[in-house]
């Protein structure tokens, strides 16, 4: 609230991955929903959301955590994926029309079918995401040309793997993936990899690699400016 003008998007979220620190949706109790895990959480991995999750549910679900984000005050600049569980052919429709119907920015990247089984997709699901993504475009909605992450599993070093991967980055936008955590028990607690979320913070707060984005040509932006070419 004291910074209106913040990039802030809607972590569209159907998963609740920490054995300590679990969550669920905000519409349903209903088992039948598909959302829940046999303890009434989220489930905690994406393929059981994928394999279970009634697709009405999904969006029901994604649209009221938008709408929970502006009740709170929350300008929504846009809208990703928790876990990228979003990402499978039954369950994209939901988050394209829940982010569609509120005016702001998905998180989906540009790509043709070759590209989406790149990443993981089987070959009949990637021809969907292309048919997708193509119409996506026609319709003016802005994609994403490039997904960089800072990584989870190696806390040392962070400064200068960021470094590399912003002089090594492609033309284009890039939604740069990062999960900066302060230091404190209750991170402890609850990510076996609390190390590294602590040295995404560190690094991205640094002098050097401030320069260093700086100095290289790369210019930063928000989801709130693609939102304003909408």
């Amino acid at each position: 609230r004291k910074n209106p003008t913040v990039d802030m998007g809607v972590h569209a979220t159907l998963t609740s991955e920490w054995d300590l620190y679990r969550w669920g949706p905000l519409s349903t109790r209903d088992p039948g929903s598909g959302l829940l895990d046999s303890s009434g959480f989220f489930h905690n991995n994406s393929h059981d959301v994928q394999q279970n999750a009634d697709p009405d549910s999904v969006l029901v679900e994604l649209s009221l955590q938008i709408d929970r984000a502006h009740e709170w005050g929350i300008d929504v600049t846009h809208m990703d994926t928790h876990m990228g569980s979003i990402m499978h052919p039954l369950l994209l429709p939901a988050y394209i029309q829940a982010g569609y119907s509120t005016k702001v920015p998905l998180m989906i990247p540009r790509g043709n079918a070759s590209t989406f089984v790149g990443m993981g997709a089987s070959p009949e699901d990637a021809e969907g995401y292309e048919e997708i993504t193509t119409m996506l475009e026609d319709q003016g909605i802005p994609l994403i040309d490039n997904i960089r992450f800072m990584p989870l599993d190696q806390p040392d070093n962070q400064v200068e793997f960021a470094r590399k991967l912003f002089i090594d980055l492609p033309s284009g936008i890039t939604h740069f993936i990062l999960h900066p955590s302060i230091d404190t028990p209750e991170l402890r607690a609850i990510a076996g990899d609390w190390q590294s979320r602590v040295a995404n913070y560190d690094a991205f707060m640094s002098k050097e690699l401030k320069e260093t984005i700086r100095n290289s040509g790369i210019q930063l932006i928000g989801y709130r400016k693609l939102r304003e070419l909408m």
